[in-house]
């Protein structure tokens, strides 16, 4: 779950989440171990998200799924 602080996404998140900085570094850790089959993106609300900041954080995430 990411920080709500940095990418509100919905009703649903708590303090504490993980930095978008975070979970790319989590990605790039998992997949110099194992391959990556799948992934996915749940539970958005796009009016939680006012400043469309969820977009951004996306294409983060997934370039380094695909490096």
């Amino acid at each position: 779950m990411h920080d709500p602080r940095e990418l509100p996404a919905n009703d649903y998140q708590t303090p504490g989440g993980l930095t978008v900085a975070e979970v790319v570094e989590f990605v790039r850790n998992l997949r110099a171990s194992v391959p990556i089959l799948a992934a996915s993106i749940t539970a958005y609300d796009p009016e939680r998200d006012p400043e469309r900041r969820a977009m951004a954080a996306v294409t983060r995430v997934l370039a380094e799924l695909r490096a």
